[in-house]
């Protein structure tokens, strides 16, 4: 059987046959979890072209440090263990190899994998995820209880439970199709979806989503400057954060002072 997510791309892109998409759409009504994967994947597949996916790497600190692990003595010292295991797997004649040499050659492999990683998704002493953490904490979002009871409201309602539950995914979905049916939609579903987008790391979905509610001619428009600033502060993108910070300042836009305690943090 064919992978569910080779099967929905194959879907959106017109790849399935007449009877395979007819089994496609049938399961659609029927299999609600199904349905629910496959209108996040489309929400993704609409949202992304090629240029989405070219990536850029910021000239940041963070690239000295990489520079500067590999070329220290602790890389080399990997190198050479690893260069050691290589020869000596090239020069053994028949017999019995010892396990325990190469098992250390491959802890070896699986540190250096580690420190890229950790290197990677940036140095936990930059604090600047706990940074985000602590002022999105601070920030109250509206809620859609007790605002009624029409099928909107209720969607909206079981929107909100999936995201302070943490299940950002379904909680795009049910936004998703809110601002679909309402452009003009209240600008909290915009806040809530641009940051289960930030929380699921989608930085370049929540930075649309922020640009669509600062662009539009709703009152809280302004609040999308401050979930901005916060996303760009997450992604250690401290110049482009900055910017925005002072922009908040200059105009006293909303949460002017938190910006300005933020700012003082981030100099």
């Amino acid at each position: 059987m064919m992978e569910e997510d080779i099967l929905i791309e194959r879907y959106f892109k017109g790849e399935l046959s007449e009877i395979e998409t007819k089994a496609f759409e049938d399961r659609l009504k029927t299999d609600e979890d199904f349905k629910i994967k496959v209108d996040f994947e489309k929400e993704l597949f609409d949202s992304y072209n090629e240029d989405s996916w070219n990536f850029s790497i910021d000239e940041n600190d963070e690239v000295d440090e990489i520079e500067a692990f590999f070329k220290g003595t602790e890389a080399k010292s990997f190198e050479k263990t690893i260069k050691e295991g290589s020869d000596a797997f090239k020069n053994k004649k028949k017999g019995k190899i010892r396990p325990l040499f190469f098992i250390s050659v491959a802890a070896s492999i699986a540190l250096l994998v580690g420190v890229f990683r950790f290197f990677n998704t940036g140095s936990p002493n930059s604090n600047y995820g706990d940074l985000y953490n602590e002022y999105v904490s601070q920030t109250s979002l509206p809620t859609f209880v007790n605002r009624g009871d029409n099928d909107t409201e209720v969607n909206l309602i079981e929107a909100e439970k999936s995201f302070k539950n943490k299940d950002y995914k379904k909680a795009l979905v049910i936004f998703g199709k809110s601002l679909l049916q309402d452009k003009n939609n209240n600008s909290a579903v915009y806040m809530y979806k641009a940051i289960s987008h930030i929380e699921l790391k989608d930085y370049i979905s929540a930075e649309k989503i922020l640009d669509s509610l600062i662009n539009s001619d709703l009152i809280d428009a302004q609040k999308g400057y401050w979930f901005k600033s916060l996303s760009l502060v997450k992604q250690n993108k401290l110049t482009e954060a900055k910017e925005v910070l002072h922009l908040i300042i200059d105009k006293a836009y909303y949460n002017k002072e938190k910006a300005q305690e933020l700012l003082e943090q981030l100099n």
